[in-house]
């Protein structure tokens, strides 16, 4: 009798066990880029692992994961698509290491939702525009309750604070923005075209897929540089070259470095949107 106590105890302590280490494994789900990392750990807490694909100081264009880091995926639930150009090329792979992984084409979901008949004029950094971040949001609460229903009300309490966060810096970059000299604004790499879409402005990038301006181009700019006065040129941290160096000492400009890969995001975007409105205001 004593022994078959002894067993059923030592079952119950077992069963317990297992059950409290059931209760500690966390979905994990992966990310493209830094950003997205924190709209994911905004929204889930601490009840979601993030993992993020892109190695700091690397370009998305230019982007090779490494094998261990593709075998990683293995285990994920969701990989959250943001429309930067490695993941074309490496999804297949993705796919192939993990049959059930749950995609969520973030990009296309929100391009798709807006001006669709003129996908052609966006740039693939959906996140610079704040905007879009409220309805990558919704994407990311959404499968976030799919994968993990247990917890959907602190999801939902937590995108919902979230989602206040993003309309005040939208309307903070507004105000910021405002009383400028010019609405142009020179950048090393074509990055923040749907931040200008966004809030009046006109981005100007020495690089765009790869490729530099050319020599006509480059003296348009210099000229458009002159008129309205401009002062700064914005280095992206990942697409430094000396083509933009030149052109500095050309104008006589400072350089000014932003990074749109930043994973601080709502703290990056108020930065950068400072550097940018320091350099368009009136004096």
């Amino acid at each position: 009798m004593q022994v078959c106590m002894k067993k059923i105890l030592c079952l119950i302590l077992l069963f317990l066990a297992a059950a409290s280490y059931a209760e500690t494994i966390k979905p994990r789900v992966f990310v493209s880029i830094p950003p997205q990392k924190q709209f994911i750990n905004r929204i889930a807490g601490d009840y979601v692992d993030v993992d993020v694909m892109l190695l700091p100081g690397e370009s998305p264009e230019t982007y090779s994961p490494t094998p261990r880091l593709i075998v990683s995926l293995s285990d994920a639930v969701s990989y959250f698509q943001i429309g930067v150009p490695f993941e074309k090329k490496w999804m297949s792979a993705i796919r192939s290491i993990n049959k059930k992984i749950r995609i969520v084409p973030c990009c296309a979901n929100i391009l798709n939702a807006n001006q669709p008949e003129h996908e052609d004029v966006h740039d693939m950094h959906v996140w610079n525009n704040p905007v879009y971040v409220q309805q990558m949001a919704r994407l990311i609460v959404d499968e976030l309750i799919v994968i993990d229903p247990t917890h959907a009300d602190e999801f939902l309490n937590n995108y919902q604070k979230f989602l206040s966060e993003l309309v005040d810096l939208d309307n903070s970059i507004k105000l910021k923005l405002n009383n400028r000299k010019t609405n142009y604004f020179i950048v090393s790499h074509s990055a923040w075209g749907e931040y200008a879409q966004r809030y009046g402005l006109e981005q100007i990038a020495l690089e765009k897929n790869g490729k530099e301006i050319g020599a006509k181009l480059l003296l348009s700019i210099i000229n458009i540089a002159r008129q309205e006065g401009i002062n700064t040129l914005f280095v992206i941290e990942q697409y430094k070259t000396p083509f933009i160096e030149n052109l500095a000492a050309e104008l006589d400009a400072r350089l000014i470095s932003i990074d749109p890969l930043a994973g601080n995001y709502i703290e990056n975007m108020s930065a950068v949107t400072n550097k940018i409105a320091n350099s368009i205001r009136l004096q």
